[in-house]
């Protein structure tokens, strides 16, 4: 029995009907959400308590397109929210960070297991709303020990990376012009500079899922939530940061050449200075797991560990090796001999030698004959 006969014969069984369903968000789901107590994931900080993001106004964000481009997805079950995920796109909009998940109460819906099905279906969702979109990758950061991490494998998420979030309270010291470094602000033509800091710094497993070009060091044109200073020349850049300013709080992550490590904490400082913080206000400094000097640096400057997380991705697309053309043999063709050259007709038995005397007519005998 031939394979195809075996694939024909086997008894396929139909697809499950799955026991709840997921859409956007509308109007009349705020009001479930809003009830909605129990287990959630944040997946976007810090910049989500920066940014003072709340989930139902996040929610409405999405609902309203002039407000921002947020995705809202319910998950309906008995004509009730019992959990939903929020996502938003990038500027690149080839990108999209997952920021929230919520699930309802464990003893009004169900257990551990139900929780973790229902998440991996809404992130499956988020995947498949992204892809359409020609989105290629999808973000999440999460705490250690965190729920919702199983949901997120369970959804094809990979780590490529970890990261750990320090923070200290601002206060203002008097500047020491001896010890920091010579501060200059971004304008915008040093993208290429910081691009190649960022290759020569950054390991390459993770270049790969951020996929990131120079237009990503681009700082938004109007706003002066994001700002961006830097020391060195113009065409080496030694060290990088780029500060985002919410209400009472401020993030810093920074770039730097292991042989100026020296001057990072100046720098750092210098930086401090540039924000408009008062005082008490908190500072947040992201480290990556390959900077492992910055994070003693941070705490001789008063910082110390919030959380620790993992870089988590998520491909919309598969690559795939291009095919290499292999080069058939033709049957009707003899093979060569060594030293002689290939005779006219490929129906001799006996290849003809250089010198040998080919006699033919000037015109074959009959049609098709030309041997």
């Amino acid at each position: 029995m031939t394979r195809t006969r075996q694939r024909k014969d086997t008894p396929i069984s139909p697809p499950q009907r799955s026991p709840y369903s997921i859409r956007p968000v509308r109007w009349t789901d705020l009001a479930a959400m809003r009830r909605l107590r129990g287990e959630t994931a944040r997946l976007d900080m810090p910049e989500g308590i920066i940014a003072g993001l709340r989930p139902i106004r996040t929610a409405i964000r999405g609902i309203i397109p002039s407000l921002g481009n947020v995705w809202t997805l319910v998950l309906i079950k008995d004509s009730d929210v019992h959990a939903f995920a929020q996502a938003s796109p990038r500027r690149d909009s080839h990108t999209w960070d997952v920021l929230y998940l919520a699930y309802g109460r464990k003893d009004r819906i169900g257990s551990a297991e139900m929780r973790d099905a229902m998440w991996s279906a809404l992130l499956d969702t988020a995947t498949r709303t992204a892809g359409r979109r020609r989105a290629t990758r999808l973000f999440a950061r999460v705490p250690d020990n965190a729920d919702a991490m199983i949901a997120l494998r369970d959804a094809g998420y990979i780590t490529y990376g970890r990261e750990m979030l320090y923070v200290a309270p601002y206060h203002k010291t008097a500047p020491n012009p001896g010890e920091q470094p010579t501060l200059h602000r971004q304008q915008g033509g040093e993208t290429w500079a910081i691009h190649q800091l960022y290759t020569l710094t950054t390991p390459k497993a993770m270049q790969f899922a951020e996929a990131r070009t120079s237009t990503y060091w681009d700082l938004p044109r109007t706003g002066a939530v994001r700002a961006a200073y830097w020391i060195g020349e113009a065409h080496e850049v030694t060290a990088y940061a780029r500060t985002l300013s919410g209400e009472h709080a401020y993030l810093i992550d920074i770039l730097f050449r292991p042989e100026a490590r020296e001057q990072v904490p100046g720098f750092v400082r210098s930086v401090m200075e540039t924000l408009s913080a008062s005082e008490g206000d908190l500072i947040y400094v992201r480290t990556l797991g390959h900077q492992e000097d910055l994070g003693g640096m941070l705490e001789t400057l008063g910082f110390s560990v919030l959380i620790r997380q993992s870089l988590l991705v998520k491909y919309t697309t598969i690559s795939v090796r291009e095919a290499v053309p292999a080069f058939a043999p033709v049957p009707s063709l003899r093979k060569v001999v060594a030293g002689r050259v290939p005779s006219l007709s490929a129906r001799r038995s006996e290849p003809i030698r250089l010198w040998h005397r080919i006699l033919r007519p000037l015109w074959p005998s009959h049609d098709g004959d030309l041997s």
